[in-house]
């Protein structure tokens, strides 16, 4: 694994990005898969809350070129917030907390000219796809729906409740998609304690109907046993590589 780390002018602060290749890499028909919160994605002792999402294994398994880039959220929840959030957060649960929803798309304008540009430059992927669970999967959601940067998504546990009912309308007046999703979600899961399962679930399920609306063409699986942690989320990774990658 190799690491770099550089200080975005945009967002004023550093970014730190882990990049593995397969072990036969080469250029020919080179696939992107592009982590939110990379320090969850390959390693437990990298992990916030000592469990990665074990990626780097499942990856192998396919048998294709690859690389995987981590690029990892900031170290406090706010920044994470302020910088995963592309509008203002609308919940009870945070004590006040306000975010800048500049940010986020900031972060975005960063990842979409500077960091894939670079990964695009130096490795020249056929693919690319993106990863994101819980925030980083709503993320995703919005990153989808407004530019054409990556072929796939795998979007899990996806939290668009903190924003009230504004992805909704956001997504009702953009109706841009990628090639294939996975989205997942557990029917176990809370978070920080505090929010109760129904709210991911239906989450979930206001996306699913919304990408029926639009005829987008994806996959979806709830896990009976799921709970919003990296070893949930791993079962669908592999149902992903399994369902919308192989294929």
């Amino acid at each position: 694994m190799k690491s770099i780390k550089y200080n975005s002018e945009q967002l004023k602060c550093e970014i730190k990005i882990d990049y593995v290749v397969s072990e036969k890499y080469s250029n020919k028909d080179l696939q992107a898969f592009f982590f939110l919160d990379g320090q969850n994605a390959f390693f437990d002792d990298l992990a916030t809350y000592g469990r990665s999402l074990r990626a780097l294994s499942h990856l192998d398994k396919l048998r294709t070129n690859y690389i995987a880039i981590a690029i990892h959220s900031p170290n406090t929840d706010r920044d994470r917030l302020n910088m995963y959030s592309p509008f203002v957060i609308d919940t009870p649960y945070l004590n006040g907390f306000k975010n800048t929803p500049n940010i986020c798309n900031k972060f975005i304008s960063e990842l979409k000219n500077v960091i894939i540009p670079s990964i695009d430059n130096k490795f020249h992927p056929k693919k690319k796809h993106l990863i994101g669970s819980s925030l980083g999967a709503s993320l995703a959601i919005y990153i989808n729906s407004t530019t054409k940067l990556f072929d796939t998504m795998c979007i899990l546990s996806n939290s668009n409740f903190i924003f009230n009912d504004a992805m909704e309308k956001h997504l009702s007046n953009n109706k841009n998609c990628c090639e294939k999703l996975y989205i997942g979600v557990g029917k176990k899961e809370i978070s920080d304690n505090i929010y109760s399962s129904e709210m991911y679930l239906t989450s979930f399920y206001e996306y699913q109907n919304y990408l029926s609306s639009i005829n987008a063409n994806f996959y979806a699986k709830i896990n009976n046993l799921g709970e919003h942690n990296e070893a949930s989320w791993e079962k669908h990774l592999r149902h992903y590589f399994k369902k919308v990658i192989a294929k």
